[in-house]
């Protein structure tokens, strides 16, 4: 049987020679790619720390800054490289921060 399209084992090959599962593996390594980069997306986004304060505020976890860790000084900081304040302003809170 010359031409009935059958080769080894019973798989069925076309005419070029191919099973016609090359594809298949192709779709499925995609797949599977694209699973891995959406569970390492999903994973970076819920990281730790993973919100900077421009997105989410200096005050997104409900809790107000306290002199313990720094934070006043660090938005005070911030607020000068925004130009918010001016220096004078910068420096008579700091003064102020540092009194207590």
């Amino acid at each position: 049987m010359m031409g009935d399209g059958y080769g080894y084992g019973g798989v069925r090959w076309n005419m070029m020679g191919q099973s016609g599962t090359t594809g298949l593996w192709i779709l499925v390594a995609v797949l599977v790619l694209l699973l891995v980069a959406a569970v390492v997306a999903l994973a970076w986004a819920l990281r730790p720390g993973g919100r900077t304060a421009a997105v989410t505020g200096p005050h997104a976890t409900g809790a107000g800054p306290t002199a313990d860790d720094g934070s006043a000084d660090r938005i005070l900081d911030e607020r000068l490289a925004r130009g918010e304040i001016t220096e004078d302003e910068y420096r008579r809170t700091r003064a102020a921060l540092h009194e207590r």
